[in-house]
């Protein structure tokens, strides 16, 4: 994972409505003659942009519920599949 990664994961979330669960390794590990060190940093994001749990530089186990039923709904006329332009879908 990059850098940057964990904070983008916040913008899908918010983008696509759903849960993200990131997950990264604790290493750094030799590849090639180039050492390359894994950020760490796994995180559960919610859909509307709060991070529920984010691991730190070490190994860890997070237990984080989440709810399956989350309301569709941005705002009051803006719902996440009644607002989709089904002509516009590939099928």
């Amino acid at each position: 994972m990059l850098f940057y990664c964990p904070n983008t994961m916040v913008t899908w979330a918010i983008e696509n409505r759903v849960y993200i669960i990131n997950t990264n390794r604790v290493v750094e590990e030799e590849r090639d003659g180039q050492a390359n060190r894994f950020i760490a940093r796994s995180h559960v994001v919610f859909p509307k942009a709060e991070i529920l749990a984010r691991a730190d530089d070490e190994e860890c186990v997070r237990i984080v519920e989440i709810d399956q039923a989350l309301n569709k709904d941005i705002m009051l006329y803006n719902n996440i599949f009644y607002n989709r332009q089904q002509d516009l879908c590939i099928k």
